[in-house]
């Protein structure tokens, strides 16, 4: 059975807040809009809809999530996202992947890749470019550590999986390692895609 993914999504008028000096509210969230829907179109294409449950509370996005036949979780205002995304867990997953929803470049590729090291280790990391971050985290079972999204995540992820005994296996892949967070990662998209 393929694992259960969860993509959290932060409102849209409240994403991109680092970029503020660059583009408007508006502009950011069109922004926080379009990676959410390429990182959706990247897991649709790697699991079956059904299989992926995107946990917010912005209408927007749980209305795109609804017409695009995925499961939503509607995050209460106020609540911890890592107890949302616990919350959110089915209880027949046998594994989940959370991955971030502001990845412009991931792909199924990507996704197929945390799941075929996923059949290696029962959790599989995934950092930002700066090693300080998690961008991606595979589970199995799925609750086998809590989360830790939020400052030095990668590390807090890393020391409790061996807390309880294992070896996290970590994923470099450009797909997944590069997020779009400040206005030097903006630049970087806008010349990679100007290379292309």
């Amino acid at each position: 059975m393929k694992p259960f993914m969860l993509i959290p999504v932060k409102p849209l008028e409240e994403g991109k807040s680092r970029l503020s000096g660059l583009l408007s509210k508006k502009k950011r969230a069109e922004l926080s809009f379009r990676l959410f829907n390429t990182v959706l179109n990247a897991a649709t294409e790697a699991v079956k809809p059904d299989n992926i449950i995107v946990v917010s509370r912005d209408l927007d996005v749980l209305s795109t999530a609804e017409e695009r036949g995925t499961r939503y979780w509607g995050k209460e205002k106020g609540k911890d996202l890592n107890q949302a995304l616990s919350d959110a867990i089915p209880e027949s997953a046998e594994s989940i992947i959370a991955l971030h929803a502001d990845l412009p470049r991931v792909s199924s590729n990507d996704i197929r890749a945390i799941i075929e090291t996923g059949r290696e280790s029962p959790i599989v990391l995934t950092s930002d470019r700066m090693g300080l971050g998690t961008n991606a985290i595979f589970m199995r079972p799925p609750k086998l550590i809590n989360f830790y999204f939020g400052d030095m995540s990668f590390s807090r992820h890393v020391k409790e999986a061996r807390r309880v005994g294992v070896t996290p296996k970590i994923l470099k892949r450009d797909g997944l390692e590069f997020d779009l967070d400040t206005p030097e990662d903006y630049f970087h998209l806008s010349q990679l895609s100007n290379s292309v």
